[in-house]
């Protein structure tokens, strides 16, 4: 057993405490402490520095002012509890979240840490697909969703975009889109159509996310509709 490399990490902290500017070489000596504790021969001495700083949080957890001493081993711990990260042992993790919350400052660090990363690892609301009419939105429905329709669509102005802001497609949609004596004139009436073949052709068809989905308008009797499908399901 090398003791000397078990107990690396005291000989850095106590030549950073003797300096002129400790603060700044005791956060130099910590950098350098979890550098060499990431190579097997430090492991043990590395586990043993973890014990020492939860020896210090238990002993001066009470009394303001200390932690600026320790100050980045300290809020590295707390960021360590905080992600789950903490490499010590099971059982060291309740008594340093308890010590650490004897302390004002630091178990509002460590509150802050947990808000901070449950924030960040919060599932993302999921996509939609929103059509606007002249910059109202007259629907919004999940990708997952698709296929879907949107029918009763009269003229105007109309936007397709994503909920996240991205416009997929915007343009007007007039009565010769919308409206089956406007696109097709008498022929070929809407209810004379038995087969796929036979089915009304889109006035509009786009090409939308990459030809992931398909926008098709349908003109109908009395108003059109907006059909989204996947790229593999166009009719």
């Amino acid at each position: 057993m090398d003791t000397r490399k078990n107990l690396y990490f005291l000989p850095l902290i106590d030549e950073a405490l003797g300096s002129h500017e400790p603060e700044e070489a005791l956060k130099n000596a910590f950098t350098a402490i979890r550098r060499l504790g990431r190579k097997p021969e430090y492991e043990r001495g590395y586990t043993q520095f973890r014990r020492f700083m939860k020896a210090y949080v238990e002993a001066y957890s009470h009394v303001p002012g200390y932690e600026l001493i320790m100050h980045e081993a300290i809020y590295h711990l707390i960021d360590d509890l905080a992600a789950d990260t903490y490499e010590g042992s099971e059982e060291e993790k309740p008594a340093l979240i308890e010590a650490l919350s004897r302390n004002p400052q630091w178990r509002t660090a460590y509150e802050h840490a947990k808000e901070t990363l449950a924030e960040f690892r919060a599932p993302s609301p999921e996509l939609a697909i929103e059509v606007l009419k002249d910059g109202e939105t007259i629907a919004s429905l999940p990708v997952s969703e698709i296929p879907f329709s949107l029918t009763d669509i009269e003229p105007g102005r109309y936007t397709v975009r994503l909920s996240n802001g991205r416009v997929l497609w915007e343009g007007l949609l007039e009565k010769k889109h919308l409206l089956w004596w406007e696109a097709y004139g008498q022929s070929d009436l809407p209810m004379a159509a038995k087969t796929e073949e036979d089915a009304p052709r889109p006035t509009v068809s786009e090409s939308l996310m990459g030809g992931d989905v398909t926008m098709d308008v349908i003109p109908d009797l009395q108003s059109g509709e907006i059909r989204f499908s996947h790229g593999e399901q166009r009719r």
